[in-house]
């Protein structure tokens, strides 16, 4: 990610919410994973894109979209192009908070989000088109979630 991004994305990778909070502020892009047991990469996304005054959260999965259940598992998956924050945190919202479920976001970060308006653009992290237009906040053909 980091290479594709180029001289636009953060040198490093931060190991902590608060270097991610540092070489934000620089003005570069963010690209990490989570950053202890318990913390979702969902969820770090969502702390720091909350302490940064984020634009947007860029959610790069390998669903296409944001599903009412695995499309994977489900033929009747119903697929949403928009959904309000609300409505994401009750489609994630099944009880547990881990690392590792399939859903689409996990809910601590769809919390944080939904409290700091904070837009959440859910894409297929492989289709490099897609996610440079999630980056620079353009149209997508994944899900936009916001108020």
């Amino acid at each position: 990610m980091q290479v594709a991004l180029g001289h636009e994305a953060s040198p490093a990778l931060p190991r902590t919410v608060e270097e991610a909070v540092k070489e934000g502020r620089k003005g570069r892009i963010l690209v990490m994973g989570g950053t202890s047991p318990g913390h979702t990469t969902d969820a770090v996304a969502a702390m720091v894109a909350l302490r940064l005054g984020a634009a947007r959260i860029v959610n790069a999965t390998s669903a296409d979209a944001a599903y009412s259940t695995d499309p994977k598992k489900h033929s009747d998956a119903v697929r949403y192009s928009t959904l309000t924050h609300r409505q994401l945190y009750e489609l994630v919202d099944k009880g547990t908070h881990s690392a590792g479920p399939s859903d689409v976001f996990d809910r601590a970060g769809a919390e944080v989000a939904m409290r700091a308006n904070i837009p959440i653009y859910i894409v297929n992290g492989r289709n490099l088109e897609e996610l440079r237009a999630a980056v620079k906040g353009e149209k997508i053909m994944g899900t936009v979630v916001a108020d």
